[in-house]
């Protein structure tokens, strides 16, 4: 099965959700709901979950997908540190 990093609006529902997130499946449900009473509601596309894990999972970014933010702020902020480190700036 092909992973798709890209869904036109026109394909979305609420059902879609967890895919490409509430605002994007929200565009989706309004153009199918509007069009057919002649509602014009401008056409896009929506980029996937899967896209982005791609890409953070592609760069420096992704250096550790199962990287936690602790609820201790004290060691919360130790551990980010450590992992921004890793992170180039600009």
């Amino acid at each position: 099965m092909e992973t798709k990093y890209i869904v036109q609006f026109d394909r979305l529902s609420m059902k879609d959700v967890a895919q490409v997130g509430g605002k994007n499946a929200s565009l989706g449900e309004m153009i199918g709901s509007l069009a057919p009473l002649g509602i014009e509601v401008p056409d896009g596309f929506a980029l996937t979950a899967a896209a982005f894990d791609t890409f953070l999972s592609s760069t420096l970014v992704g250096i550790s997908k199962n990287f936690k933010i602790p609820t201790s702020s004290k060691q919360g902020l130790g551990e980010l540190r450590i992992c921004a480190k890793g992170i180039p700036s600009g």
